[in-house]
């Protein structure tokens, strides 16, 4: 489906986009972004819409505390993109769907976005995944596989120029890179197309390309579309083999995959339990961990047809109780899943914070204290933790030792960005809840001096002087 503008949709929607715009001019960027989702939700392919849309998540974040938010991301992504990533070449708008919940936390959310612009592409929106390639280039502006997609993008939106651009500097770097060079050439050709210089009258387009080989893969490319039919019959071929070969956990996988990619969820589970109960994939970590995330995905299909009987019902998804049940028991098959993982793997720290994340946000701050302590064992998970530890303090109300911890972040965090001016802020919150409004003001003030705009440490310096 095309990019559709705004004065294509109905009158209503205008009205919703700009109340949404409103919203944003007068700082309520949570009240946009929640707008624009439900707009995009109806018509995916409106880019102006999701342009705004990433404008009020950008204003939100910064609003919010950005280290909560990152974390809520996190965990939010176990679910949301797994499950998007299953659904994306089916119905490409609920992977588009999912994909935005995590950025509606943290726009910054390299997953997310990529996830997005597959989506995007797989529902033949190509400037908006262009758009959204855009923000990954500018997060990782030298991650060159971000620009060669980008690159393509450009060109299946027919901004040919750019994609050009962009494969020159690319070949500027690398001359030998076979890959770029073909991705140059591709470009190259595009952009002869669309100035209308191979519209000579005569002969077809493969007439004009001096590289037949190049016409040749241009095809393939153009038909490299795995249908329905096909799927399914490397199912059925998969299924054959795992009969004849019922050791072999490849032609489980296929069989996992065919009816993940199909939607069928409760298909590729029973595929998964047969493949467990095998001898080798009794013994298979990565099965357990598919089996998770396909129950989880299953759970997000069975959320995301309840939200759509919501709206449709002219409802609130955020009141109604079903779909906050479903919430609950995905998050409880996470923490479930994760604690069995740091028991089977008890070095492997990273399931320790990403399970201290979850009773975190569920709001079991003890169980996710003894989660993070362990998880500050590990040198990459460290600092993380240390924060981790200082917010589960705070929410206890214990702000001396929150304090601590934040202190001890503050002392490793070389660089004033945004984490570090939350963790700041926080430390100077938790001395004002202890009524030493004097070392509150010294950590304000570092954050005033560098950013005036963070959340509302100006206001929190000029109570301070006007008290003076």
């Amino acid at each position: 489906m095309p990019e559709v503008s705004v004065t294509s949709l109905p009158t209503r929607i205008h009205r919703q986009v700009d109340h949404a715009r409103t919203a944003l001019d007068r700082g309520n960027a949570e009240y946009a972004v929640n707008l624009c989702r439900d707009i995009l939700h109806e018509h995916p392919g409106c880019l102006p819409v999701r342009r705004l849309l990433r404008a009020a998540q950008t204003k939100h974040f910064k609003q919010r505390n950005p280290l909560v938010s990152r974390a809520r991301a996190g965990v939010l992504a176990l679910f949301k993109i797994p499950y998007a990533r299953a659904v994306l070449k089916r119905t490409p708008p609920r992977a588009m769907h999912a994909a935005e919940t995590v950025l509606g936390y943290d726009p910054t959310h390299i997953g997310a976005l990529q996830t997005l612009a597959d989506a995007a592409t797989a529902h033949d929106l190509p400037e908006t995944a262009s758009f959204t390639l855009e923000a990954v280039c500018e997060l990782r502006p030298n991650d060159r596989s971000a620009r060669v997609r980008l690159a393509n993008a450009y060109i299946a939106a027919g901004r040919t120029a750019d994609a050009v651009a962009i494969a020159d500097q690319l070949l500027r770097d690398r001359p030998a890179d076979l890959d770029l060079q073909d991705l140059a050439k591709r470009a190259s050709v595009a952009q002869s197309i669309a100035a209308g210089r191979w519209n000579s009258g005569s002969g077809t387009y493969r007439d004009k390309l001096r590289d037949e080989d190049l016409a040749v893969s241009l095809e393939q490319a153009s038909k490299a579309v795995n249908s329905e039919d096909m799927t399914r019959r490397l199912v059925a071929e998969a299924a054959a083999r795992a009969e004849l070969e019922p050791g072999n956990l490849a032609h489980y996988r296929v069989a996992v995959n065919g009816h993940r990619s199909l939607g069928e969820f409760d298909a590729a589970l029973a595929w998964v339990a047969r493949a467990r109960a095998t001898p080798v994939g009794a013994v298979d970590a990565g099965l357990e961990k598919l089996e998770t995330d396909l129950r989880i995905a299953l759970l997000e299909q069975k959320a995301d047809s309840r939200r759509d009987a919501v709206l449709a019902a002219g409802d609130l998804p955020d009141r109604d109780q079903e779909l906050a049940g479903i919430y609950r028991e995905m998050t409880a098959l996470r923490i479930d899943s994760l604690r069995a993982l740091t028991e089977k793997y008890p070095s492997e720290f990273s399931y320790k914070f990403e399970l201290g994340k979850l009773l975190q946000i569920s709001g079991r701050i003890d169980q996710a204290v003894q989660q993070f302590q362990l998880a500050q064992r590990h040198p990459k998970l460290r600092l993380p933790a240390v924060v981790a530890l200082g917010e589960c303090f705070r929410a206890k109300r214990l702000f001396d030792l929150a304090a601590e911890q934040f202190t001890l972040a503050k002392a490793e965090m070389a660089i004033l960005d945004d984490e570090k001016k939350d963790v700041l802020y926080q430390l100077a919150s938790c001395y004002e809840a202890m009524g030493d409004s004097g070392r509150a003001f010294d950590e304000y003030k570092i954050i005033y001096s560098a950013d005036i705009a963070f959340r509302d440490v100006a206001s929190k310096i000029d109570g301070f002087y006007a008290r003076r």
